[in-house]
């Protein structure tokens, strides 16, 4: 998305640059740690690049439009506590012996209740209701 505004704005070389950061964090860093802890060194890299790439476009993205930084970083943070939560909430479902297929569906079941669930009570987006009309 935020990729797009650079886009919009005829420059194309800024995100492909810090596009060029995301691989080299993910790649170098999977590189480098999986012999250490593992095949989760591929996930965690590559959840550590994208957050490179996108403070990077963030930081650059003043130049082009009005960013309420202290409204995303709210918004975010937020998402994060939620993230937390659902975690803590479903982690325990894999100490019950049940089948593996049985956990994940209701692991991931429950953890979509939760998480929205607590985006919902910290106001992130608001349940207007369904439009009748459209039904």
């Amino acid at each position: 998305l935020y990729s797009r505004v650079y886009y919009s704005f005829g420059n194309t070389i800024k995100p492909v640059i810090i596009s060029q950061f995301f691989l080299l964090t993910a790649v170098l860093g999977a590189y480098i740690f999986t012999p250490r802890i593992g095949v989760v060194a591929f996930g965690l890299f590559f959840a550590l690049g994208i957050m490179v790439q996108n403070l990077l476009l963030l930081t650059f993205l003043h130049s082009y439009v009005l960013i309420p930084f202290k409204t995303l970083l709210k918004d975010f943070l937020k998402l994060v506590l939620a993230c937390v939560i659902m975690i803590a909430c479903v982690y325990p479902l894999n100490l019950l012996a049940l089948h593996p297929l049985a956990i994940l569906l209701l692991g991931a079941g429950f953890g979509v209740f939760v998480y929205f669930s607590c985006l919902y009570l910290l106001g992130v987006f608001k349940y207007t209701g369904l439009n009748k009309k459209l039904l």
